[in-house]
């Protein structure tokens, strides 16, 4: 019979700061990552944040030792560039690719010194930057095109044709006038890794594949069907006046039950049946 290889199904990952590994930055201390998470969102920069504790052959255990082991290294501050690989031994992907923001330290009465590192994706340069003068573009993948510019962003954007004549940035930051001019046009803004997208959804052009069936107890481990009656409406009222097709001003007025199907106004719109009267 022959051997599992179980290490490749063990779940791994890697972290970088300015391109250099975690267990790489001190020689001599050995750091040790206690958690690593990262946060996605839409519409907002994802984030990220771990905790690391050093430890040192050399330096006595804290707190009877009277140095720090790594844990004060510059390159943990702010601005830095942080890279975080996800996946299982052997197989990582690149999950995340941001800048630290914040950090914090613990010194507790037992145990060790732990670090805390927080950042922010690159998403974040479009909630930091105001806009206060016109733009130089007038269309919206131009404009996509310049404020990726302006930020050091690679651009990845659906060219647009419609031009305006005026774009007004009423003293916004960028994330909102995207968001804003996006939402014109069914597209949608992200950023990724140090790509800033304005693009149509994929889904819209290339629907998505048919999921394969999932089957309880086999390759579906659980799942909690959930059906509520909660808010939904019992009945639609739909009113409409008749003063505009020279009617009296008495409005046409239908409700429709749940349990109907049809009801007196139809499939017509309720100028079409005032008109009719």
């Amino acid at each position: 019979m022959t051997p599992v290889d179980t290490s490749r199904y063990a779940p791994d990952f890697e972290i970088k700061i300015d391109g250099k590994k975690l267990d790489l930055f001190c020689e001599g201390v050995k750091l040790y990552v206690l958690s690593v998470s990262i946060k996605e969102t839409i519409n907002q920069a994802d984030s990220f944040e771990f905790t690391v504790a050093a430890h040192s052959h050399h330096l006595a255990a804290f707190p009877t030792g009277r140095e720090l082991a790594c844990l004060d290294d510059e390159r943990f501050g702010e601005g830095h560039d942080v890279e975080i690989r996800m996946g299982y031994v052997g197989n990582l992907a690149l999950r995340f690719l941001g800048q630290i923001s914040a950090n914090s330290s613990n010194f507790p009465v037992t145990g060790i010194p732990t670090l805390t590192v927080r950042g922010f994706s690159y998403y974040r340069r479009l909630a930091q930057k105001y806009r206060r003068r016109p733009f130089d573009s007038n269309t919206d993948s131009g404009i996509a095109k310049e404020i990726a510019d302006e930020l050091k962003l690679d651009a990845d954007v659906d060219p647009t044709s419609v031009k305006h004549s005026l774009v007004s940035t009423k003293n916004k930051h960028c994330a909102a006038i995207l968001q804003e001019r996006a939402a014109r046009i069914n597209y949608e803004v992200a950023v990724k890794e140090k790509t800033l997208i304005f693009k149509k959804p994929t889904y819209i052009d290339t629907p998505s594949p048919t999921l394969p069936p999932l089957t309880w107890g086999q390759d579906l481990l659980s799942f909690q069907p959930n059906l509520s009656t909660y808010g939904i409406p019992s009945s639609v009222e739909v009113l409409s006046p008749q003063t505009a097709w020279g009617g009296d001003k008495e409005a046409i007025r239908s409700v429709c039950n749940t349990a109907e199907l049809t009801h007196k106004l139809g499939a017509k719109s309720g100028m079409a049946q005032a008109a009719k009267l």
